[in-house]
């Protein structure tokens, strides 16, 4: 399978692209808390990693990937043939779950945005990316959280000289002490008594869909994402990225993206 290529469209988007690029610095960690399973937020992170490495500046990005899974990732973003490559990714278990559990984070629009990271690791040194989640089937909440964290400074520490960016939900990024609205205490509070540079930013849309889970009983879907409410939640400050579009798991792309020109 050929993976597509992700790219801003819209002003709000190209917004949000220039105000994370204008935080970033060598050592610096953004953390933007996302609402999974949307077209423009994996986008976004690959026209800032775009960015970053036409300007010079070394990038590493952390996902909320499975950790287990690093070694793989790895393999593929080294990977010149981008059929092979693609095929080999998609065939891991983190993809092929089943529809119910597909919460987001395997989304075509993910699969995208680790297609741009390839093309951009292989024709520029100036890009890591790392697999920073503890799910395992078993850890849950405040364990998980914990792991995340210790994922995540150990990569930051390895690439200090990158300008870090991480996407994860929104509830992982909060920076604020004590559980939140989620009950356990986050990964963004963790790192922060870790590491000396670390800024958190909330997603804020404008509203539209997203493919992901709202009610574990019902399973994953297209749901709706509501707007407007621009308070930080527990965050440093907000990314405004306008209205949002839901990315279907990358399991069920039918049909091949055309080749890169």
């Amino acid at each position: 399978m050929r993976l597509g290529r992700v790219g801003i469209i819209g002003a709000p988007l190209e917004a949000a692209v220039a105000k994370v690029a204008g935080l970033l610095r060598p050592g610096r960690v953004v953390l933007i808390g996302e609402i999974h399973g949307t077209v423009e937020l994996p986008a976004l992170v690959a026209d800032v990693a775009n960015r970053c490495v036409t300007a010079g500046t070394p990038i590493h990005i952390g996902l909320e990937l499975p950790s287990q899974d690093q070694a793989t990732l790895e393999r593929f973003l080294a990977d010149p043939d981008r059929e092979a490559a693609g095929d080999r990714l998609l065939k891991g278990g983190f993809w092929r779950r089943p529809p119910q559990y597909q919460d987001g984070r395997s989304s075509v629009a993910m699969a995208d945005l680790l297609e741009s990271l390839r093309h951009l690791s292989l024709s520029d040194n100036k890009v890591a990316v790392t697999a920073i989640d503890a799910w395992d089937g078993r850890s849950h909440g405040t364990d998980r959280d914990e792991m995340m964290a210790d994922h995540l400074v150990s990569a930051v520490q390895r690439h200090s000289a990158c300008a870090t960016v991480v996407l994860a939900g929104n509830g992982h990024t909060r920076t604020a002490a004590g559980p939140g609205p989620f009950g356990y205490t986050p990964m963004g509070w963790r790192i922060t008594g870790l590491l000396d540079d670390v800024i958190s930013l909330r997603v804020v849309t404008s509203g539209g869909t997203a493919w992901n889970i709202v009610d574990p009983h019902t399973g994953a879907g297209v749901h709706p994402v509501p707007g407007g409410d621009l308070r930080p939640l527990g965050h440093h400050d907000v990314l405004l990225v306008g209205p949002v579009t839901a990315s279907p798991p990358a399991m069920t792309r039918s049909t091949r993206p055309p080749r890169r020109t």
